[in-house]
């Protein structure tokens, strides 16, 4: 799953980290700087950056940008855009996300384990900062659906806040439901709990399925109308 933010506000997306001159040893490749790791664990994928069609993209299927903009604002809160990315850009996407959490490998070393709480223990599949992850990041959050309705719901000046993948095993339990950033409880007034009804919108979030979403696999649950009253 990918979920993408964009609020009204400026970011600072990953994380600066330094070296000496010595050679070191990360994730199995003997380098000494960042970049050099980085190029020789590349090598070993399918897609490269190079193959990233920057100027195609899909439009949605039966896409109104309007009643996309009704339906997140007066309306439920929600909306499904099928086809907005091809094949292959789903396929560029996973690929870097199981590059960087291991999880398709992960499965397979744990595939004989008795308990479910061995299949996930000591795994995070979150991964950060996608844009310094590979280029398809940077085309799934330049798709002109998505810059349509920040546009319109924030303001052409909004910023993407956060921009991550998470990968669930099975076995893993579920979240609590909660509301995410900037909307956590403590934002709300006692006083006034009807303040969504008149408070401008603050952040639209997309999620993209990089796999299918069930009932079994641990999809992500929404529920309706809580961006009016949480």
């Amino acid at each position: 799953m990918i979920k993408i933010v964009l609020p009204i506000a400026i970011a600072v997306l990953g994380a600066i980290a330094t070296f000496d001159n010595e050679t070191k040893k990360i994730d199995s490749c003997v380098v000494n700087s960042v970049e050099g790791c980085q190029q020789e664990k590349e090598n070993s994928l399918l897609y490269s950056d190079d193959d990233v069609d920057m100027t195609t993209f899909q439009t949605p299927k039966d896409f109104d940008v309007n009643k996309v903009v009704e339906a997140i604002t007066t309306g439920d809160g929600w909306i499904k855009l099928e086809g907005m990315y091809s094949e292959e850009d789903m396929m560029m996407a996973r690929e870097r996300v199981y590059h960087h959490n291991h999880a398709d490998k992960y499965l397979r070393q744990n595939a004989n384990h008795k308990t479910i709480d061995e299949a996930h223990n000591h795994f995070s599949g979150m991964v950060w900062a996608l844009f310094n992850k590979g280029r398809i990041f940077e085309k799934m959050a330049q798709h002109p659906a998505i810059l349509n309705v920040s546009n319109i719901v924030l303001g052409e000046k909004s910023a993407i806040s956060s921009f991550a993948a998470n990968t669930v095993l099975p076995g893993q339990g579920g979240q609590l439901p909660h509301l995410d950033y900037p909307y956590y409880r403590l934002f709300y007034p006692s006083s006034n709990p009807n303040i969504m009804d008149s408070a401008p919108p603050l952040s639209v979030q997309f999620v993209t399925l990089l796999t299918d979403f069930n009932m079994d696999n641990g999809g992500t649950a929404i529920r309706p109308n809580s961006h009016k009253l949480p």
